[in-house]
């Protein structure tokens, strides 16, 4: 699959959080773990077809059997992000309100991606999850992306 760099408004956030709280050397368990309650029935659910982790050491990446959609799993536990990155991402595309996720939470579409990729925000205690999907249509699949967001937010 031929990846697009992550979309500017995640892209802001990491580095800033990077800037906050360097990145231990290597993921703990507990972050692990936060990366395999999305599950491949989970991703499959998403895309619409099967889904297969990426060679990402992190385990927070999924692929389609196809190499066509890929579906990234991120946290960050800096709560103050989720703030920034609703700020940042309104400016960038369409920004929406979601209810009923188990925290506050958003979606986002960047205009940059014509409706191709849609990043799901959710924060739960300190930690921001988010779901980002590229696909062609992503901004279709959303509801399956409150699905699962649902099930993780209740894990945790």
């Amino acid at each position: 699959m031929n990846r697009s760099p992550i979309s500017n408004g995640i892209l802001a956030i990491l580095i800033t959080v990077a800037d906050i709280a360097p990145a231990p050397a290597r993921l703990s368990a507990a972050d692990l773990a936060i990366c395999s309650l999305v599950t491949a029935e989970d991703a499959s659910s998403i895309f619409g077809n099967a889904a297969k982790k990426t060679r990402d050491p992190s385990g927070c990446g999924w692929d389609d059997a196809a190499n066509k959609k890929s579906l990234n799993v991120a946290y960050v536990r800096v709560p103050s992000v989720f703030a920034g990155a609703r700020s940042e991402t309104a400016t960038s595309g369409k920004n929406q309100d979601e209810a009923g996720l188990g925290g506050p939470a958003f979606s986002t579409i960047p205009s940059e991606y014509h409706g191709n990729r849609i990043a799901l925000y959710c924060l739960k205690g300190s930690t921001v999850l988010i779901l980002d999907l590229q696909a062609d249509g992503a901004a279709g699949r959303l509801a399956q992306m409150r699905d699962v967001m649902r099930k993780v937010v209740a894990k945790l």
